[in-house]
């Protein structure tokens, strides 16, 4: 799961962040699939991943977190790296 602040994503360019507005009925079992995708926010990370790029979706993998809630996720998640000091 990538965790990322509201500051963060508001932060990103136009370019990079957007919502999940197009139809894709190509896709096999668009049908079932839709309401995981369709009205949800994304974005494309300014790093790649084995040197491709990715585009992250909110509920897929991908969670947007009040600033409050992030300074406590990243504690949570990296505060063993305080007791290293």
């Amino acid at each position: 799961m990538v965790y990322v602040s509201q500051s963060a994503y508001d932060k990103t360019p136009k370019d990079f962040k957007g919502v999940w507005d197009v139809e894709r009925w190509d896709l096999p079992n668009w049908e079932e699939r839709r309401e995981k995708y369709m009205g949800k926010r994304t974005i494309m990370p300014p790093f790649s991943l084995f040197d491709s790029t990715c585009l992250l979706v909110e509920g897929n993998g991908m969670e947007i977190l009040s600033d409050e809630e992030w300074k406590k996720k990243k504690d949570e998640l990296y505060g063993f790296l305080d007791k290293w000091d």
